[in-house]
Parts: C-alpha cells; sequence; structure tokens
C-alpha cells in the first residue's frame, strides 16, 4: 500500500463504523468501535489545532489504550506530531525515561487523562518542567470539529524513544516509515487473517505500539489490550485475555513471556485455554532459546502449539526480521552451534552445541553481517555485527545461517579471552548452574581491561551463608567455568538479592561493570586477581597479593 496510517484508518471507519476497534480490559471492560474513535480523534484534532501548530510535538501520557488511541489518532489529524511517553513514578527507570524524552523532543504540551493528572502534574514540577502545558482530554472542549486534511507522506507522524542504561535515542518517523513499519510486520504475521489481535500494550515502545495498536487498526481488526500496569501487577491476566477474546496474535518482549513463566502457579493455568493462539510473536530484542524451551514447555498443558511461538528481530523502533510460522513444522528454528566453532566467531550445527534461536529471513530486508572493526560483509555463517538497510550499526552480531538471521548476542556483551568469543548471557548461564543456592537469583558477567581483558563475575546469593562458605562458592564458580567453558576467572564477587540492577528485566551489564570499577557495590564477598586489585582496589591489593 502506499496511502498512510490515517487514510487507511478512516476507510475502516467509514466502511464498518461499528467494528470494535479497541476493547480495553482491565478493573471493567470498555469498547471503543472505529466510529468512537474516528469521532474522538477528530473531536481531539480540533481542539489541538487551537493550542498547537502543525508539526508541533504532543507528549502523550496516556497509560489507558483507549485513551492512548484516541490521542495518538487526534494528534495525526491535527497534524502534531505524538512522543509516546511511559507514565512517570511507576519506577525510578520511568521517572528518568519520561524526564528524559520531554526534555529532548520539546513538546508543545502534555496530554494525560483525568486519573493520572495530579501524578503528571507533580512529575513536572518535580522535574523543572513545569511551563509545559498539561490537559487532561477527557476534561478539554471537545465540541469543535474540523475537516482532516490529507496529509503528506514526508511529514513527520510520530518521534519514539529507545533507551539504554547510558543512552537516550529519539526516531523520527515519516508517515511513509510508519506505513512501511506496519506493511512489514503485516507481510510476516497478516493482521486481517487472524481477525482479533491483543497483549499488553507498552505505548512508549514501538514494535508493540506497530503491531498491538496502529498495525491491526490499519487493516481493520480488532485489538484487545490491556495497560503494562496491569501485566506486571498479575501476568495471568494476559492470559486470560488470550483465552477470553478468542485472541489468534499476540506479542510481547521477551522478557514478558519470562515474566510468565516464573510468576504465574502451575494451578493458576489450569483454566487457560490457549490452543487457538495461531501467532505469539518474542521480541524484537534477540530471544534466548531458553525463554522458547520455557514458554513451550510451561504453556503445553494449556493447549500452547509450539509453532505459534514466533521470534522477530528488531533495532530501535522496528521489527525487520519475524520467523514465518508458516515455515514451520515443529516450534522455532534453533540451531545447536557448535560451541568452538561459535568461539572462532563461525556458526557451525555440533552435538551438544549452543542453542541459536533463528528470527526470520534476511532476504528484502537489506540487512548485512559485517566486521565490526573494517565494516566489511562477511558471509554466511559467519558471526559478525548486523548492519541495517541505511547502513547503521545496531552493535548486535549475529550471522546468517541458510538464510535465516541468529543473532548471537550484543557488542558489549562479548568476552574475548585468549582469542575466543564468549558471550556474558552464556557465561551467566553457566554460572547459575554450578550451584543450588544460586537459583531464582541474578547474576550479571562482564569484561575489564587488566593489561588484557578479564572476567569479572558477579552472583547474588541469599543472606545467611557464612564467610567461609561464600569463600568455597567462589572456587566452586572457579573451577566451574574452567571445567565448562574452559575459561579462567580470578574475579568473584558475591551481592545481596535485589543488587544486580536490571531493565526490562535485562541486566544492566554497564552500570554494574561502573559500579564495580568504582567499587560502590558493598558485596557479601569480594575475591579480586591481583592485577585487578591493584588497579581497582588500591588499598585493599594487598589482601589478595597472592592470586594471578
Amino acid at each position: 500500500m502506499n496511502d498512510d496510517l490515517i487514510t487507511r484508518f478512516r476507510w475502516h471507519a467509514a466502511d464498518d463504523p461499528a467494528r470494535p476497534a479497541v476493547v480495553e480490559v482491565g478493573r471493567s471492560t470498555t469498547t471503543a468501535s472505529y466510529d468512537d474513535l474516528d469521532v474522538a480523534a477528530r473531536a481531539l484534532a480540533g481542539w489541538l489545532r487551537s493550542q498547537a501548530a502543525v508539526g508541533d510535538r504532543v507528549l502523550l501520557v496516556q497509560p489507558s489504550p483507549i485513551g492512548f488511541a484516541k490521542a495518538f489518532l487526534g494528534c495525526l489529524y491535527a497534524g502534531c506530531v505524538p512522543v509516546p511517553a511511559p507514565l512517570p513514578g511507576l519506577s525510578d527507570h520511568h521517572l528518568a525515561l519520561t524526564t528524559g524524552i520531554a526534555l529532548d523532543a520539546g513538546p508543545r504540551l502534555v496530554l494525560t487523562d483525568t486519573a493520572h493528572l495530579d501524578l503528571v502534574a507533580d512529575w513536572l514540577v518535580q522535574d523543572g518542567l513545569e511551563d509545559l502545558a498539561l490537559f487532561a482530554t477527557d476534561l478539554v472542549d471537545l465540541s469543535t470539529t474540523e475537516p482532516i486534511d490529507p496529509v503528506s507522506r514526508s511529514s513527520a507522524a510520530a518521534l519514539l524513544y529507545t533507551s539504554t542504561p547510558t543512552s537516550l535515542t529519539g526516531h523520527l518517523l515519516t508517515h511513509a516509515e510508519l506505513a512501511a513499519d506496519i506493511d512489514r510486520l503485516d507481510a510476516a504475521v497478516d493482521f486481517a487473517a487472524h481477525g482479533t489481535v491483543g497483549g499488553w500494550l507498552l505505548t512508549d515502545h514501538g514494535p508493540s505500539l506497530i503491531g498491538l495498536l496502529a498495525g491491526p487498526l490499519s487493516v481493520g481488526a480488532s485489538t484487545v489490550l490491556m495497560s503494562p500496569t496491569g501485566f506486571f501487577r498479575q501476568p495471568l491476566r494476559w492470559l486470560q485475555l488470550i483465552d477470553d477474546y478468542d485472541v489468534r496474535l499476540t506479542m510481547a518482549p521477551a522478557f514478558g513471556y519470562d515474566v510468565c513463566v516464573r510468576r504465574i502457579p502451575a494451578a493458576d493455568l489450569q483454566a487457560v485455554d490457549l490452543s487457538r493462539l495461531r501467532t505469539a510473536l518474542i521480541g524484537p530484542d534477540p530471544v534466548p532459546a531458553a525463554t522458547i524451551a520455557a514458554v513451550a514447555d510451561r504453556f503445553a498443558p494449556c493447549g500452547l502449539d509450539p509453532r505459534a511461538l514466533t521470534p522477530a528481530y528488531g533495532h530501535g523502533v522496528r521489527v525487520i526480521t519475524v520467523s514465518p510460522p508458516g515455515d514451520r513444522t515443529a516450534g522455532p528454528l534453533v540451531v545447536a552451534a557448535d560451541q568452538k566453532a561459535l568461539e572462532r566467531n563461525l556458526v557451525q550445527p555440533g552435538a551438544d552445541g549452543v542453542p541459536l534461536v533463528g528470527c526470520g529471513p534476511v532476504a528484502g530486508t537489506g540487512l548485512r553481517i559485517v566486521d565490526p572493526v573494517e565494516g566489511l560483509a562477511l558471509g554466511d555463517d559467519l558471526v559478525g555485527e548486523i548492519e541495517l538497510a541505511d547502513g547503521s550499526r545496531t552493535g548486535e552480531l549475529g550471522a546468517v545461517h541458510e538464510g535465516q538471521l541468529y543473532p548471537t548476542g550484543r557488542l558489549t556483551d562479548r568476552l574475548v579471552i585468549d582469542r575466543r568469543s564468549l558471550y556474558a548471557d552464556e557465561v551467566e548461564r553457566a554460572v547459575n548452574a554450578l550451584d543450588p543456592r544460586f537459583a531464582g537469583l541474578s547474576g550479571c558477567v562482564f569484561g575489564i581491561d587488566v593489561l588484557q581483558e578479564q572476567v569479572v563475575v558477579l552472583q547474588e546469593v541469599r543472606p545467611g551463608i557464612a564467610l567461609s562458605e561464600l569463600e568455597a562458592l567462589a572456587a566452586v564458580v572457579r573451577e566451574g567455568l574452567r571445567d565448562r567453558l574452559r575459561v579462567r576467572v580470578a574475579n568473584v564477587v558475591f551481592l545481596r538479592p535485589g543488587q544486580i540492577r536490571r531493565s526490562a528485566e535485562r541486566v544492566q551489564r554497564t552500570l554494574m561493570r561502573d559500579l564495580f570499577c568504582s567499587d560502590a557495590l558493598g558485596p557479601l564477598l569480594e575475591t579480586l586477581g591481583r592485577r585487578t586489585a591493584q588497579t581497582y582496589r588500591i588499598a585493599r591489593s594487598a589482601e589478595t597479593a597472592g592470586r594471578p
């Protein structure tokens, strides 16, 4: 298609106005038809034109799926640029992220709803943003509606943000780019064929916004949504939503599936039927094979077909490759990569190898695998940095094997030890399996530059373990990694539960490395190699002088 989201949505609103567009599931259930959304968006657009000019940015702090849909479409109708942001105050991470987005985007005004007006107002004052005009969309005068002008496909449609622990990046999408992103995902999953889409809507997460809201609305499908807050409070509600509303297509980042596996008791699953779910997109971050296996195993009694599990790969705000469900006769494509070959940056199948998950064909995507240093294209089966069609580098490593993209890890998480490439998460899993006292607790592995790269292992343990036992556990870690991965580790640090920082269930390795290097961890036990101690613990280096 060559038209834009607004043109497509308004066509469906005229063709089948009573069709449910968004069903919001929470403490109560609310349904907005295509006509309801169109009327509300036109009214909001009329009001917005009295407050902002075409091209002005509008910060949307709207956790309600229907409220967000009305505000997002209203901005597009008015020619304004919606800037979705998470609700501040859910956590320190969300507070800092929302403030960072507001400072970088430079919005003309902020839109929320009555239920969250006081919270958002307090945040604006607290972070010195009180000059921004704040409105609750359910309180403003929506009596004026104006004709909706055709949009230019080259004009800005939305400003979406991605973040890491150390950076915030804005992605300004034109109407043409937004439509292309919708079409790319639609070509892979076929929204209309599924009929009903559903899940928990991360409004500030590009793939979630496109896959659960913009995509379905562009093809005339219905989408059943809950808020992220509702999901994290009670993950079971996501699965109940799928069952109760006959949802055939859902999607979430990998950590969402991990949350379900960890937090939903088996007894609560007995009344859940997932047999009608045809596609469960997982991504767009690289998907661990352990997540695929755990989800398939845990929800098999609910009737979940493993073929429904559909890994995807994306970067920034886009989903780029999707493993087509129709091309698989079993579950997702998983290659057991020979460990020694992978250490030489080569993907070769081997018995008892490292499981890598296929995330879809690269043909037609423009993706390339390049040497991280030289930037030269690499051939099939060679591990290098994933480069996008526009030539931008992702900082993520992977290989193309038999036409499929197999991500292997992040460039910053690769450890080069004695000319061997290992990945931090691989070492973390190995550590976690060494002793039952590590079960259910977080670990973090990273490299530090001390003449040559040295590995540091941080592992949470429960309090109450005697110092002598901790010292014995440190020896277990060192010997276990030497035997299992042929890695010599002199630096083992034990922390209390919760000390290893996570964001969206992902270990913040850069932050933990910084805390370690600045001696700010407050460990239960820290055993360091001599060179590490001399570099980072000058005052205490004499205590570890005997270690290499």
